[in-house]
């Protein structure tokens, strides 16, 4: 079975969680809060460098694998190929996707 998501996705999503999305009231914006959480994600990841590559062939700021984007794009109807992870529109764009399916 494939692995959706690495373990410095979780750590990064449970210590982020309680900050943007449980502090968050019914009124806040969600997308901002996505936003940010997706920045931190980046962050810690990469320190935001789009073009960083895995030793384990992770690509993009977001450090996914292959068959991650895959899942991702397809999750999030984005026909993205894997050689856009540099694209940090395009990076950006899967990892949304995926933060979404692992929200889910």
């Amino acid at each position: 079975m494939t692995k959706f998501i690495t373990r410095s996705w979780l750590g990064v999503l449970s210590f982020l969680f309680s900050i943007v999305v449980l502090g968050a009231s019914p009124t806040t914006n969600t997308v901002l809060n996505e936003e940010a959480l997706l920045d931190a994600i980046r962050d810690v990841e990469t320190g935001g460098n789009d073009h960083a590559r895995g030793s384990h062939g992770e690509r993009s700021a977001y450090q996914m694998k292959r068959d991650t984007w895959r899942l991702a794009c397809r999750a999030g109807d984005l026909s993205h190929s894997f050689s856009l992870a540099s694209n940090p529109v395009a990076a950006r764009e899967v990892a949304r996707a995926h933060l979404k399916r692992v929200m889910m």
